[in-house]
């Protein structure tokens, strides 16, 4: 019986060999928290004088950062 290159491949869901690499998972989200307060405390004058919600950068801003983390699995199974 052959095994084709899908089995080969470990999916995202499941489980891995692998630990986490909780040092670089930590330094990512500490990171990503930094970057959305830079981007609050810089864009919350404008986005209240465009759309008269200072949170509107930042909701997008985070919305985007848990897109790229949760869909980088190499990042959070700790394969760089």
């Amino acid at each position: 019986m052959t095994r084709s290159r899908r089995d080969d491949k470990i999916s995202f869901f499941s489980k891995s060999k692998e630990p986490v690499d909780f040092l670089i998972l930590i330094t990512v989200l500490i990171l990503l928290a930094t970057g959305i307060i830079m981007v609050l405390s810089a864009s919350s004058p404008t986005s209240m004088s465009e759309t008269g919600n200072s949170y509107g950068y930042v909701y997008r801003q985070a919305f985007c950062a848990a897109i790229r983390t949760c869909g980088n699995g190499s990042l959070i199974k700790g394969r760089l």
